[in-house]
């Protein structure tokens, strides 16, 4: 890609980012995937996905402190004041009238040079921090703005279905919610946000659908959150103790999902008929953990990425909240076929 004379010099760090960590590297993380668009033949092409269009200037300017005070905390506390400064001439200059994508271009040369510096003994490569935001799910400034700077824009159009290699099954000892005929899994980190609890939400998109569901639970450990697998060892603990109340005790370590600790599992355990000094020694057993494991294990078999909520009906997989019209269409199918 031959650089305009009239734009300000790239960083060709980020372009290198891009092809050392190469196409594959993008497809297993579903940030690109590979199929032929309707109505056009040919090979398959590769389209990204999940990155923020470069040239939407109001959001990018919206999300620009959050992103680069994130980057701050990696970088240190010298680059955290340079940071502060590139942030406050980007606010100053579009404020006087200047043009947004002008201004964001001369801090995207800023943020490059500072990524390239040395600060003590520590040297920050791009790729290595790209590398970790990329298999994060991509969400952050600095990906995007590698990505997007380099050729890989952001596709729009119909996705493919996601069908998943192997099936997902849950263990028979995990008791169901509902009687329903359509088999709906639930992958679920306790301790992240978008995730466990989907369910509920699910239901307004099931309307009138809703008794043919039957929910079922699986362990799919994010690795974001320290707490997620003592919580999901805590959960199993309770399970085993009170099966009937299994998706009572889920949605309580769920409500207390940022702060998951001793403490708060004496908070969900109170009304419960349980000891919670047992409960609590049980939760890191060897065979409860094998359990948590063995879930594990099983969705990072399926190539389920960790995006949040996420559910499973047949070898369907539904990502995120977009999807559960299509999730509730697929129910209303199969409650037909049954």
């Amino acid at each position: 890609m031959t650089q305009d004379p009239n734009e300000p010099p790239r960083h060709p760090v980020f372009a290198r980012c891009i092809r050392d960590l190469g196409i594959e590297f993008l497809i297993a993380h579903r940030l690109a995937r590979l199929y032929t668009p309707p109505r056009m033949a040919g090979s398959p092409r590769v389209f990204l996905t999940g990155l923020a269009a470069i040239r939407d200037m109001p959001s990018l300017l919206a999300t620009l402190r959050l992103h680069s005070s994130l980057d701050a905390k990696l970088l240190g506390a010298e680059a955290k004041q340079v940071v502060e400064q590139l942030n406050e001439a980007l606010s100053s200059d579009v404020a006087k009238g200047e043009a947004p994508e002008t201004a964001f271009e001369r801090w995207v040369q800023g943020m490059g040079a500072l990524l390239l510096r040395h600060e003590g003994d520590r040297r920050f490569d791009p790729k290595i921090l790209l590398e970790q935001q990329l298999s994060m799910g991509g969400n952050g400034l600095r990906t995007d703005m590698a990505l997007a700077r380099f050729g890989l824009e952001r596709v729009l159009g119909r996705e493919p279905e996601v069908q998943l290699p192997a099936p997902v099954l849950p263990r028979d000892e995990v008791p169901s919610r509902g009687e329903g005929r359509v088999e709906v899994i639930e992958l679920g980190d306790l301790v992240y946000g978008w995730w466990a609890g989907g369910e509920k939400p699910l239901m307004d998109a099931l309307g009138d659908a809703r008794s043919a569901v039957r929910f079922r639970w699986v362990h799919g450990i994010t690795g974001y959150r320290a707490g997620s697998v003592f919580a999901a060892g805590f959960a199993e603990a309770l399970r085993e103790a009170l099966p009937e109340r299994f998706w009572e005790v889920i949605e309580k370590i769920y409500r207390w999902q940022n702060d998951v600790g001793a403490r708060v599992t004496r908070e969900v355990v109170r009304d419960l008929p349980v000891d919670p000094d047992a409960v609590l020694a049980r939760a890191s057993a060897p065979d409860i953990m094998e359990k948590v494991q063995s879930d594990q294990a099983m969705v990072t078999t399926c190539a389920i990425p960790p995006i949040r909520p996420a559910f499973v009906v047949g070898r369907k997989l539904f990502l995120g909240r977009e999807k559960y019209p299509e999730l509730a269409a697929e129910v209303r199918r199969l409650a037909n076929v049954f």
